[in-house]
């Protein structure tokens, strides 16, 4: 393919990607009815399968989102003024209830897999070159963010390795302050390394695959609050 093919299929896969998460943003940000959000949600379950392979990603979901969907359903069915279904020792459940509380836990439900799905959409890559765009802000944001994840995973393994050698709750006062003290160590590591390799970094191949990111980013948010205002 040549140079040109290759920057239209880029364009239409930003595109692309950007009216999905357009619609996704406007059915976060407004409330479906039941049955739409429910398709929606099955949808979204099946796309994120195939995206990851497996459903081994999902399962932290599955173990999360439980906690949060069933009693926001309880609180709605039994504190929602409306007519009685059942009621016994002190406790009422109403059809409003009912149908407010299910209403909400699809919502809930759709605005995680939304969020989901939106983070597959767009590659890490495209989010840290269109944070770099922002104006007056962005080029503060770049050289943190890009520290951001070689230093994750070193406070992450040093953590691990202080627990194993002492694995004591008693000793977590100071397995907190000898985590802090590695930490800023760390800090200055990576960014003593970063400034002294800054001239060398090429990212000329990350600014042409993120494209108009931030310019994408900017459209679909007001794209979804339009959506909003437009709903009510």
């Amino acid at each position: 393919m040549t140079t040109r093919s290759v920057e239209c299929v880029a364009w239409f896969n930003h595109l692309a990607r950007g009216y999905f998460t357009a619609i996704l943003l406007w059915l976060c940000l407004t409330r479906p009815a039941p049955w739409l959000a429910a398709g929606v949600i099955i949808l979204l379950f099946g796309l994120i399968v195939r995206h990851d392979q497996g459903v081994h990603r999902l399962r932290r979901l599955g173990v999360v989102l439980p906690w949060l969907l069933l009693p926001t359903f309880m609180l709605h069915a039994l504190f929602t003024p409306g007519e009685v279904l059942w009621s016994g020792a002190g406790l009422h459940v109403t059809r409003e209830g009912l149908a407010s509380g299910m209403g909400l836990a699809l919502h809930l439900a759709l605005f995680f897999l939304c969020g989901m799905m939106i983070a597959r959409l767009w590659p890490p890559a495209d989010w840290l070159m269109g944070l770099r765009r922002l104006p007056v802000v962005g080029h503060r944001l770049y050289p943190l963010l890009l520290l951001l994840e070689p230093l994750r995973k070193d406070i992450v393994h040093e953590l691990a390795g202080l627990w194993r050698a002492r694995r004591s709750w008693r000793a977590l006062p100071s397995l907190l302050e000898d985590a802090v003290r590695r930490a800023l160590a760390l800090g200055r590591e990576h960014a003593e390394r970063l400034w002294l390799t800054w001239d060398e970094r090429d990212d000329r191949h990350s600014v042409r695959r993120a494209g108009g990111a931030i310019e994408s980013i900017f459209w679909l948010v007001l794209a979804g609050m339009l959506s909003v205002g437009l709903g009510q």
